[in-house]
């Protein structure tokens, strides 16, 4: 049985208007690049699309609106998971209804469950809902570490397609790339893991970046998939100081200014996100320009 999620997945923003509201028109218009540069699919309501902060009725409208432009063109999964196991299952089991391809599920965090009640959740959630599940492994964010043990065994359901890996700890994931079985999709959680982890049997990528550059994470990936390692290594090389910078401020605040920038979006968040401090931006609008993202301008926006 082949991969079902392979290649660049852009985890992708959620525009706002300056009220707060979903701005659905800047949305469309994120997903048509998205489809433009060929991307194999994007990931709604992860980390980059604030998730934490949109509510239950956004969140299925974003779902089905996202679905619709989509239109069956590329893959689009969504992250529906909490630290209740039964209010993810109502989450997913309604977001299913919507079309989705799959769904990405964080670990429980602030719980701290040990190894047995992250497998106990994660099977509970792939016997309940009809798609496929993708494991995401954050530490950072989530407080605990989904252990290779673990993953390998929960690798063995079928509704369980694949995992974010976005533990750094490139052994580890080397492992679970070794030891899962061949139709289990490892995707990097982390934009500059992307190389090593591809170039070690990876999967693909859930990219931030690919907000801003999905054609280049497009390039990436599709190299790395044919074993073509200088021309990866090129790509990487350059994307390097973007992807990074991406991660200058908390993750989406980075990207949603650079979209701002460029005239995509409005530069809106929602509480407790804040835009971007005044004495970074500077930095953030070079990076951008040395990258060609943004045109060059005599003093910093």
């Amino acid at each position: 049985m082949p991969q079902r999620f392979r290649g660049a997945i852009t985890a992708l923003a959620t525009p706002f208007h300056d009220s707060g509201a979903v701005d659905y028109d800047a949305l469309g218009l994120l997903i048509d690049r998205q489809l433009a540069a060929g991307v194999a699919g994007i990931a709604l309501l992860v980390s980059t699309g604030e998730w934490p902060t949109v509510r239950t009725e956004e969140a299925r409208r974003i779902i089905r609106y996202a679905v619709g432009r989509a239109a069956g063109r590329m893959q689009v999964i969504a992250g529906l998971g909490s630290n209740d196991t039964d209010r993810t299952v109502e989450a997913a089991t309604v977001a299913a209804d919507l079309g989705l391809d799959g769904f990405l599920v964080t670990c429980p965090y602030y719980n701290k469950p040990t190894q047995a009640g992250l497998y106990a959740h994660h099977m509970h959630l792939a016997d309940a809902v009809k798609i496929p599940l993708i494991l995401y492994n954050i530490a950072g964010r989530s407080g605990v570490n989904i252990a290779t043990d673990t993953v390998l065994r929960l690798a063995q359901h079928d509704n369980i397609a694949g995992v974010k890996e976005a533990s750094g700890d490139l052994d580890q994931i080397m492992d679970v790339i070794a030891g899962a079985p061949a139709d289990f999709s490892v995707l990097a959680g982390d934009d500059s893991m992307t190389f090593a982890m591809m170039a070690h049997g990876g999967a693909g990528v859930i990219t931030t970046v690919g907000n801003l550059v999905p054609e280049d994470m497009v390039a990436l990936a599709a190299a790395l998939d044919a074993g073509d390692l200088p021309t990866a290594r090129r790509i990487h090389n350059r994307l390097l100081p973007l992807m990074r910078g991406c991660m200058i401020e908390t993750n989406p605040i980075p990207v949603k200014t650079a979209l701002a920038w460029k005239g995509l979006i409005r530069e809106s968040f929602r509480l407790p996100i804040t835009p971007m401090q005044p004495e970074t931006r500077p930095h953030w609008r070079a990076l951008l320009e040395d990258y060609g993202f943004l045109e060059r301008v005599d003093a910093a926006a």
